[in-house]
């Protein structure tokens, strides 16, 4: 078990490829990642806080214009929704590490060591301090005890605090006394890259053409079936041809199932000796077409395509080879060249198109319908969410 410290996390972001290593970790199993319950708070904490600071000055730059402008501003910034804040950051970590407790027991002990200034606490300019640093330490520790049969990597940069390996200051010292080489402290993420997943090289042309390869666009299109479907909130837009001059269009997606895939680029490819293999990772973008429910015309699909930037990890073994999406960002509207380059269909209705209509129907409508009508309801008028609903059932009749 590798278990993080909160100052190892913060000196990378969850998109990055320090994140990625992490998932890739896990994903292969060579290692469970986590971080006790304390590092996670604090790391929603400092977020929340940032932006509490930041709500307030434009609260008060708001206040400021409404004092001088010559006529009624309405503008509001809502309400400062710090829980969402820690809540959103909680969520964008756990795709990177899962979470051991911090225990009430270690919590009171690290009250006490913060209160008598036991190590990992200290005096700071006659302030005490610590307890957090306690918690997530006793926290690792517990773990250790707890799973005797696992050894835990403890890595933390707070040298200050921790060290950087035995000996331990009293009570540190007796707090892993007897876990017989169990507990092992690195100190950084290049300590964990060089234990764990060894750097190496790979040829980079071979890498791409096996990422373009027929057996991995199948499974990014595998994928992004499950992943773009739902919620059906127009969170994302796509590009869509509409007219008999086939004109480009960029819509918000209100459902979408992909059709096709192509590789739009791929950047970043790392390379490690991971267990037995060789593994990759790297940022990839994907061109995707498929059929599109849109808030432009609800009462038709469209034919539309996307750019969706992943991060994957997979094996350049050939046929052998494996790919996992270890990440996704949201999708952006298509190119207008890159658009063409899909040849999808401009109009009419193919055997094609009628069944993902259907597959958008039964995922999007029917396991999501109160969703898709508080979705629609605002931002269409009553006479085309009215034909929309006509449309699906002509369709539906006509497959019966």
């Amino acid at each position: 078990m590798i278990i993080l410290d909160a100052c190892i996390l913060r000196s990378f972001s969850p998109e990055s490829s320090s994140a990625d290593l992490l998932r890739a970790i896990r994903t292969l199993d060579a290692e469970q990642v986590a971080v006790p319950w304390m590092v996670l708070e604090e790391l929603a904490a400092q977020q929340a806080i940032k932006y509490r600071d930041k709500f307030d000055k434009a609260a008060q730059a708001v206040e400021a214009l409404q004092q001088v402008s010559p006529w009624p501003l309405k503008a509001s910034l809502g309400e400062c929704a710090l829980a969402d804040v820690r809540a959103h950051w909680r969520s964008k970590w756990r795709t990177v590490v899962s979470e051991v407790p911090t225990s009430e027991v270690a919590l009171r002990e690290a009250a006490f060591r913060e209160a008598n200034t036991l190590a990992p606490c200290k005096t700071v300019k006659d302030v005490k301090t610590g307890a957090r640093d306690a918690a997530i330490w006793l926290s690792a520790v517990e773990y250790a005890r707890e799973h005797p049969d696992e050894t835990v990597y403890f890595v933390s940069a707070n040298t200050n605090d921790f060290g950087s390996g035995a000996p331990y200051p009293s009570p540190m010292s007796e707090d892993i006394a007897g876990l017989d080489g169990r507990f092992v402290h690195l100190t950084s993420m290049d300590e964990v890259a060089a234990r764990f997943a060894e750097p190496t090289t790979v040829d980079e042309e071979y890498a791409v053409g096996i990422l373009g390869s027929p057996m991995f666009r199948d499974e990014v299109a595998r994928v992004s079936r499950e992943t773009l479907t739902l919620p059906v909130d127009g969170s994302f837009s796509c590009t869509v041809a509409t007219g008999l001059a086939g004109e480009r269009v960029i819509v918000p997606a209100l459902g979408w199932q992909t059709h096709q895939v192509a590789l739009g680029g791929v950047n970043n490819i790392q390379t490690y000796h991971i267990g037995d293999h060789a593994w990759c990772t790297a940022i990839v973008r994907w061109n995707l077409g498929g059929a599109v429910l849109t808030s432009a015309r609800p009462e038709l699909t469209a034919w539309g395509a996307c750019s969706w930037t992943t991060s994957v990890l997979f094996t350049p073994r050939g046929a052998e080879s494996l790919l996992t999406v270890l990440r996704g960002e949201t999708p952006l509207p298509l190119a207008e060249e890159a658009f063409d380059e899909l040849k999808l269909p401009l109009s009419g209705s193919t055997p094609l198109e009628q069944s993902l209509l259907a597959a958008l129907r039964s995922t999007v409508l029917n396991v999501n319908m109160p969703r898709f009508q508080e979705v629609v309801r605002p931002a269409e008028s009553a006479e085309l969410r009215r034909a929309l609903i006509r449309q699906l059932q002509r369709n539906d009749h006509s497959e019966g």
